[in-house]
């Protein structure tokens, strides 16, 4: 995936602004381009959850989203 272009808007960013679009990024090529699970865990907090809202799926945790990851059900987040 190409590194997002440089703008004025994100040349001014914070070191911490900026290492967490880094974070954002490297979490949507783990999500949606390698579709590597671990990689796309790592980049979340331990208790992170997902809450799908009009299927009533999702987990909490990274062992329930792992779980929720390797086996897709319904549409959406996982199922991409």
């Amino acid at each position: 995936m190409a590194a997002p272009e440089q703008t004025d808007i994100n040349k001014n960013l914070t070191s911490a602004q900026q290492r967490l679009s880094e974070l954002w990024e490297d979490h949507v090529r783990y999500e949606f381009s390698t579709r590597n699970t671990d990689d796309t865990l790592a980049t979340m907090v331990d208790d992170a959850y997902v809450n799908h809202i009009p299927v009533l799926t999702g987990g909490s945790g990274r062992d329930e989203l792992r779980l929720r990851c390797a086996r897709p059900q319904a549409p959406g987040k996982f199922a991409v």
